[in-house]
């Protein structure tokens, strides 16, 4: 009943706007060190299920119909897929190096644990990812 905002005992769709997880932890780490940079990021979202019109992200509750289907994780709700509850652990690392005062190089690696959170409504947990970059300065 996390999501039941006038406390009547009932989720309906006056309730439904109330979006947002309980808990959210962020950290950061930076350095920086002669030719060497980097970062460290942690971000944890406590799970919480959103609904907004059509789209919903949120574990099963058969008691609630949203286009004329119950909520159950993993299925169809109405028109849209609900993969479940938002949130998770997410752990992000940078690393660069400063090659001359106009050039550095650097990659980074998002969710390197790859752990199978969901951030979006209606999309596919986010997938590890990662890059490289080449920074210019005039």
């Amino acid at each position: 009943m996390a999501n039941n905002g006038d406390k009547n005992g009932v989720v309906n769709v006056l309730d439904l706007p109330i979006n947002t997880p309980k808990n959210k932890i962020s950290s950061a780490f930076n350095f920086s060190r002669d030719k060497f940079y980097g970062s460290i990021l942690s971000r944890y979202i406590q799970k919480y299920d959103f609904f907004s019109g059509r789209n919903v992200a949120a574990k099963t509750n058969t008691d609630l119909i949203i286009g004329g289907d119950p909520v159950v994780e993993g299925q169809r709700v109405g028109k849209k897929f609900n993969y479940g509850q938002l949130g998770g652990f997410f752990l992000s690392v940078n690393l660069g190096y400063k090659i001359s005062d106009h050039f550095s190089l650097g990659a980074y690696v998002n969710n390197i644990l790859d752990t199978n959170n969901y951030e979006f409504v209606a999309s596919p947990p986010s997938e590890r990812t990662y890059g490289a970059e080449l920074k210019i300065r005039l």
